[in-house]
């Protein structure tokens, strides 16, 4: 199953390095939030932020309601 960060990353057409340069965070987090979703309970606010100001979205946008 895609995460929402998944799905917004391939939809505009980046890579996950490329997402990564873009909000500030290193590549590993973009791997390990799409590949292992339980990771969003331990990612803070300002990881999760920074991705979302990407996307021009919320970061309750960015959030899978089933992985909280």
């Amino acid at each position: 199953m895609k995460t929402k960060i998944q799905i917004l990353r391939e939809t505009k057409g980046y890579s996950k390095r490329e997402l990564a340069r873009l909000a500030g965070v290193s590549d590993t987090t973009i791997r390990r939030l799409e590949d292992e979703p339980e990771r969003y309970r331990t990612a803070t606010l300002e990881t999760l932020k920074k991705i979302a100001d990407v996307f021009k979205i919320k970061v309750t946008d960015l959030i899978d309601e089933s992985l909280l």
